[in-house]
């Protein structure tokens, strides 16, 4: 399968929220995880990589925005859940807080700069991942 880019979007745009984040990889990426219809490649490989949109950890436009409405911000667990998934399916890494905000880079070194992440995002081991199990049509708590 011929690739002309480096990566492509598989989806749409992502906000700082974390079922948002968990929907963009876990649902959004899926298509792209497995085989394509009739190629002999994964279509998230080397060189083509799926790529999840912007990393929406830390301040950011939009998180800003998000809070002048009143909505929650990321929490720190799920701000490195997140960084988390977009390693382990070797997306790239793009950031999308202010990186000129010293503070905002203090508190979140620790989770951009995790080694093993890191490492896990650049290994690759013949595919970027694949759904193993689903579950049933269930709903979603959303606290107020």
């Amino acid at each position: 399968m011929h690739c002309p880019f480096n990566f492509y979007r598989t989806g749409g745009d992502n906000f700082p929220r974390f079922l948002d984040g968990m929907t963009h990889t876990l649902v959004d990426m899926l298509p792209f995880l497995s085989d394509a219809p009739g190629a002999a490649v994964r279509m998230s490989r080397p060189g083509c990589w799926a790529y999840l949109d912007m990393l929406s950890i830390g301040k950011s436009y939009f998180q800003l925005e998000y809070l002048a409405e009143g909505c929650p911000i990321l929490s720190t667990v799920e701000e490195r859940t997140l960084f988390a998934l977009w390693a382990i399916v070797s997306s790239p890494l793009i950031l999308s807080f202010d990186v000129t905000d010293d503070a905002e880079v203090e508190r979140l070194w620790p989770i951009v700069a995790n080694e093993r992440a890191l490492s896990i995002n650049e290994q690759w081991a013949g595919e970027a991942g694949r759904l193993l199990k689903q579950a049933g049509a269930c709903s979603y708590y959303i606290p107020p």
